[in-house]
């Protein structure tokens, strides 16, 4: 168990009669709207809400290091010490665990106190909720005076903030030299394509609470990689207000998952034992330092409903479109039972269909159900969609076929590699092209035997749509992307690997072949934004596995599979106990540091 921690003084302070309080409300108190802040979309703040948030934000930031943006950011990162007077590492946030959306919802809901504690300061009351970036909408979410004030903050208000340099071994350092650098809201919109369709494969309320977890993680980290600087680094990102702009969207995502398993279930508690039976340390796991009123420790079980914590959301999205493939077998039902031939397949028909979220009754119109199988992974028939004998399936032959004509590509060093990826090299992104060796592979692309040739750059235009289509494998190859969201203090990182799903046809997966290309995690200014590069910027790492300093031998041969479907799965016992592990050391540490100042 992790020792005591001694909360800073904005987490202990008196709260007003008309405070919501940083306590967990009861059953009566949360059924009423009146003791609840809703949380809004940016874009639905109206002029005073966005200038009475704006002010609330700078009025925490204003309050220094000491104060509650740079203690409660950082929780999340490296921090001013309040007792040792010195700028530590202190990174006790969670990634790449079943308990990431839990983590942050409790991170969130500290955060969103500080603000109303500074907006009942500026306006009398706590009447706030903490509003969240839909980046899946296109265009700034700010108005223009708001650029300076919070968004790319003068270099000497950030100094003002932080009160000192902090040493170069911290990884904050960065920060105090370097500033805010938020990329143009455009450009994080076209790099943000293929993490939009991660959303839509989030939404399904089939899955199990592990794999939602971890295509949740998988689909933020996008966000991450291609905002800028400080969000593309793991340590310093919780330091940009973004951030929390951020999580609170995936916070709204996440409660739009809950809600759609609970439709299907019938209620919270199914999903809340799903977890707790699978994985009971996990669920009951005390995440100090963020503590109750009570200086009672935030387990998961605290946080599986927003009205007890004092907040709801303006809307939830809970619904999504179905893939490609469904879309297109969809079409052939169609024309199938109106006695007509069976249409080709229009690519960019099947696209405009995806963008608008076709919804649930077509799905059933297939014979499908909203809550899947799980067994994706294996095959269930001979036939093969490429043999133009389509039609020879059954209705629920094809619903089988559906569910699992999927293939998962995998990035990350072979197990026999002792120093593999790991949370504390720097954050990049892994583009993947997919070929069919039936239809020429990269040799013989567009089957006129000229090989492929990969962008140089980034940029939608070089990349084209992200639409790699298993039945028009030559119309485009691009099949999307992949990120680490690395760049994590040392004593936190721990080995990962980066997974894609990808559709297919081939029941033999070998008969895929895939090319790759890398993008490091930079903001515009820097000469390598966008460029694409044929191996990772890996840094050196000092996580499990890894020699203090040493870089990992990346091969492409190596460290690129693809194999039978896998499921995403937060669930890794190895990974959590390791995480577990280096979060008590951290207290340790800490406490250690600590209890010499006093001496």
């Amino acid at each position: 168990m992790p020792p005591p921690f001694e909360r800073p003084w904005y987490l202990v302070a008196n709260r007003s009669a008309v405070s919501i309080g940083p306590g967990l409300l009861s059953d009566a108190d949360a059924a009423h709207d009146g003791n609840l802040v809703v949380r809004k979309a940016l874009r639905a703040l109206n002029d005073d809400e966005m200038s009475r948030f704006v002010m609330s934000i700078k009025h925490m930031m204003n309050q220094g290091k000491m104060g509650p943006f740079v203690q409660i950011c950082g929780m999340h990162a490296g921090t001013w010490d309040y007792e040792t007077k010195q700028w530590i590492d202190l990174e006790l946030c969670h990634h790449g665990l079943e308990t990431f959306p839990h983590w942050h919802r409790i991170h969130l809901f500290w955060f969103e106190q500080a603000l109303q504690d500074s907006h009942e300061v500026l306006y009398g009351n706590r009447h706030i909720g903490l509003p969240y970036w839909d980046w899946g909408y296109e265009g700034n979410p700010f108005p223009s005076w708001v650029e300076e004030l919070i968004i790319n903050t003068p270099l000497s208000d950030i100094r003002e903030m932080m009160g000192e340099k902090p040493p170069s071994s911290v990884q904050m350092n960065k920060l105090w030299n370097q500033g805010y650098t938020v990329n143009p809201y455009a450009d994080i919109h076209d790099s943000m394509s293929s993490h939009r369709k991660k959303v839509t494969t989030f939404l399904d309320a089939g899955h199990t609470h592990a794999e939602a977890v971890s295509k949740l993680e998988t689909a933020h980290n996008g966000l991450h990689i291609n905002a800028g600087f400080p969000l593309g680094k793991l340590a310093p990102s919780g330091f940009h207000v973004l951030f929390y702009m951020h999580h609170n969207y995936v916070d709204m995502l996440w409660e739009s998952w809950l809600t759609m398993r609970s439709e299907i279930d019938g209620d919270r508690q199914t999903v809340m034992n799903e977890f707790k039976e699978e994985f009971p340390e996990a669920y009951h796991y005390e995440m100090q330092p963020l503590a109750k009123d009570d200086g009672s420790p935030w387990t998961a079980a605290d946080t599986f409903y927003t009205r007890k914590m004092g907040y709801y959301f303006d809307e939830l999205q809970t619904e999504s479109a179905p893939s490609t493939v469904m879309l297109q077998v969809m079409d052939r039902y169609s024309a199938a039972n109106a006695g007509e031939p069976a249409p080709p397949i229009k690519a960019d028909a099947v696209h405009d269909a995806a963008e608008q979220a076709i919804r649930p009754p077509q799905v059933a119109a297939l014979g499908l159900t909203k809550k899947r199988k799980h067994h994706r992974a294996h095959s269930v028939a001979s036939k093969d969609l490429t043999t133009g004998a389509s039609s020879g399936f059954t209705r629920e032959e094809k619903a089988e076929v559906i569910e699992r004509t999927f293939m998962t590509i995998t990035f990350g060093a072979p197990e026999s590699q002792a120093c593999g990826l790991a949370l504390d090299q720097d954050s990049f992104t892994v583009h993947v092209w997919v070929f069919d060796k039936d239809k020429g592979g990269k040799e013989g692309f567009e089957g006129v035997g000229h090989p492929f040739v990969a962008p140089e750059t980034a940029t939608l235009d070089d990349l084209g749509p992200e639409d790699f289509d298993p039945l028009e494998p030559l119309r485009t190859a691009y099949a999307g992307s992949v990120s680490l969201f690395g760049g994590a203090a040392p004593t936190m990182a721990h080995r990962t690997k980066l997974m894609l799903e990808v559709e297919r046809i081939h029941m033999d997966v070998t008969k895929y072949e895939v090319e790759i290309r890398f993008e490091r995690s930079v903001p515009s200014t820097d000469a390598d934004y966008k460029k694409l590069f044929t191996s990772p910027d890996f840094g050196p790492s000092d996580s499990e596995g890894c020699l203090p300093g040493e870089t990992p031998h990346f091969s492409v041969n190596d460290w690129v599979t693809i194999s039978e479907f896998k499921e995403m799965s937060s669930n890794s016992e190895t990974k959590m106990h390791y995480a577990m592990s280096m979060a008590n050391n951290q207290y340790t540490r800490v406490r250690a540091l600590q209890k010499a100042a006093r001496k």
